[in-house]
C-alpha cells in the first residue's frame, strides 16, 4: 500500500505484490476533508480490505470492502459512535486489534472478523496508556 495524505486529506493505493510493474489501482479517491487507512485481511479466503475512515462520520466508522473492488459495496463493521474515536487497527489472521478511544481514554479491542464483535481489552489500573504498536513476524508486541 502506498498512502498519501495531508492534515485533512489522504489517499492510498494498493499495488499487486505478485507483479511490481503494474500500475497501482487507488482504493478511494482523494476527497477534501475525508481521511481513511486501509488494512488487508483474508476472511473466509476471501482478500478484503477494512477501511477506517470519516466520511460522514466525524469520530470515524470502520468498513469492509472486497480487495478486487474497493469502492464496490461496502459493509459497516464498527459504525460511528459519536463519542468513541476510532484511531486505527492492525489485522491478523483471525482477528484484528482496534484502537480507540473513549470517555478520555485510549482504549483497545479484538475485532472477531467472523462476528465482527469486539472484546475490549480492561486493565487493573483505572488510568493508562494503551495503543497500537507494530508487528514484528505477524506477532502482535
Amino acid at each position: 500500500m502506498i498512502g498519501l495524505g495531508s492534515s485533512v486529506t489522504s489517499e492510498e493505493w494498493l499495488v499487486d505484490a505478485a507483479d511490481l510493474r503494474a500500475a497501482p489501482q487507488v482504493v478511494w479517491p482523494r476527497s477534501e476533508g475525508v481521511e481513511y487507512e486501509c488494512d488487508h485481511a483474508i476472511v473466509d479466503g476471501q482478500d478484503v480490505l477494512y477501511i477506517l475512515h470519516n466520511r460522514d462520520a466525524l469520530d470515524f466508522e470502520l468498513v469492509r470492502v472486497a480487495a478486487s473492488d474497493p469502492q464496490g459495496v461496502r459493509q459497516v463493521v464498527v459504525a460511528h459512535e459519536p463519542g468513541r474515536r476510532l484511531l486505527g487497527m492492525s489485522t491478523f489472521r483471525d482477528w484484528a486489534v482496534l484502537g480507540y478511544r473513549r470517555e478520555g481514554l485510549a482504549r483497545l479491542g479484538l475485532l472477531d472478523y467472523a462476528t465482527a464483535g469486539i472484546r475490549e481489552l480492561t486493565f487493573d489500573e483505572p488510568l493508562y496508556s494503551a495503543g497500537l504498536g507494530g508487528t514484528r513476524n505477524g506477532r502482535l508486541r
